[in-house]
């Protein structure tokens, strides 16, 4: 074999057939491992995507829809849930036109009467009396109206918006106004038996505990929250038991409608804030510490983690179930279940849309209403998706629950009928 030229290696040619160093060849050959290995890359995602698909495809068609069983187009803006009274079949919705109508769905044809009718709209839900049912406006007059006739039996001026519940308790009913005024009157006929000015708005929902004492708690919004969220007043002379916190400033401007509920033979209440703080307390004292137990947890916002979390709607209380139990929803749209005595979180639910109530069925389920056609029922004890509730192309705005049925409004009008036993 002949000697190879001066300045010319042998081997590198043989390792560089197609050039110097092959610089074309490797530039090219580097490209298309390249966009092999994007093409793996996407096929991958593609196959990922389409196993997703497949399982919610499965998990969709295995979980059953309850399909409406009746609907009736009313024209009504619906503002606050519905009241169903049973004494004389009717539901009772209160508008955004300032009016009560009176449905009796169970007739046919469909009847409906405009029970009241105000120049402001209605904001809270009716509260039904033995004689009367009772509604507030922002007017800042409280009605009450004689249930299955419609006629007006009295009405209360209390000088501002209400825009709270009012409240009964025995022969005695309370509202609370946007001014911080909160009266107690009588039921039958509306006279006066107190009134005593707190120091903020009323917030919405009143709550009402026979043990140890007669009390009216009364959540307060804006700045007096920082030195007291919940008032308890003596429900014969509206005299101040107690304060929720007594001493210490909190950094809330809402607390949640409170919910009181017997928990080993003690009056407990529960309620939260737009601090992401659920509270167990003592309804004697209105703390929670102590021998009397209690407790204060806090949640997380799960959308962002330094994010602050509003726990806007009022707790549910599952207090018959062999382990008592709550259910609280913020403004993550998270479900959470949480142990009443030792405030474990059981389970949470992500909701697909933004919850606008918590409701517990008669089969014992949990029904976040979300704002859309679709909202779901969920299994208490895992909160596992039981059913779907599918609605008309209007987005729910309000729910009831009684016995089997579920009422539904949507924000167009439209009233519809769900079995809970025809699933």
């Amino acid at each position: 074999m002949p000697p190879s030229p001066k300045g010319h290696d042998r081997h590198a040619a043989l390792l560089d057939p197609y050039g110097i160093y092959g610089t074309r060849t490797a530039h090219r050959l580097r490209n298309m491992r390249r966009r092999q290995r994007v093409q793996q890359v996407i096929l991958g995602l593609i196959l990922i995507a389409l196993v997703a698909l497949g399982i919610y495809t499965w998990q969709t068609h295995r979980v059953p829809s309850l399909a409406a069983t009746a609907s009736w187009p009313l024209t009504v803006s619906p503002t606050a849930p519905p009241v169903w009274d049973a004494s004389h079949h009717t539901l009772l919705i209160p508008t955004e036109d300032g009016q009560i109508m009176a449905v009796w769905p169970q007739s046919h044809p469909l009847r409906t009467q405009i029970w009241l009718k105000t120049d402001f709209p209605i904001h809270v839900s009716p509260v039904l009396g033995q004689k009367y049912f009772y509604v507030g406006t922002e007017n800042g007059t409280l009605y009450a109206i004689e249930r299955g006739t419609g006629k007006m039996a009295w009405w209360y001026r209390s000088g501002a918006s209400i825009t709270t519940q009012p409240h009964l308790l025995g022969n005695l009913l309370f509202c609370g106004n946007d001014d911080g005024w909160l009266a107690a009157l009588r039921a039958k006929d509306g006279s006066l038996v107190w009134r005593r000015k707190l120091p903020s708005p009323i917030g919405d929902g009143l709550a009402t505990v026979t043990t140890p004492s007669k009390m009216v708690i009364a959540p307060l919004i804006g700045n007096a929250v920082h030195n007291g969220g919940l008032w308890a007043l003596d429900v014969n002379n509206g005299m101040v038991k107690w304060k929720f916190p007594a001493a210490s400033r909190a950094n809330a401007q809402q607390v949640t409608p409170p919910v009181a509920a017997l928990i080993d033979w003690q009056t407990r209440l529960f309620c939260a804030n737009d601090t992401g703080a659920l509270m167990n307390l003592q309804a004697a004292t209105g703390t929670y510490n102590g021998k009397g137990g209690g407790w204060k947890i806090y949640f997380p916002s799960q959308r962002q983690a330094n994010a602050r979390l509003l726990l806007r709607l009022p707790p549910l209380i599952d207090a018959s179930a062999s382990r008592p139990r709550l259910f609280i929803c913020g403004n993550d749209d998270v479900v959470r279940c949480v142990d009443v005595h030792s405030s474990r979180l059981l389970w949470k639910w992500q909701a697909p849309a933004q919850v606008l109530q918590l409701l517990r069925t008669a089969d014992g389920r949990i029904l976040p209403v979300c704002r859309g056609s679709v909202s779901y029922l969920l299994n208490a004890d895992t909160g596992e998706v039981g059913a779907r509730i599918r609605g008309t192309s209007s987005s729910f705005q309000t729910m009831l629950t009684r016995d089997t049925s579920i009422w539904a409004l949507h924000q167009d009008g439209t009233l519809q009928h769900f079995s809970l036993s025809n699933p």
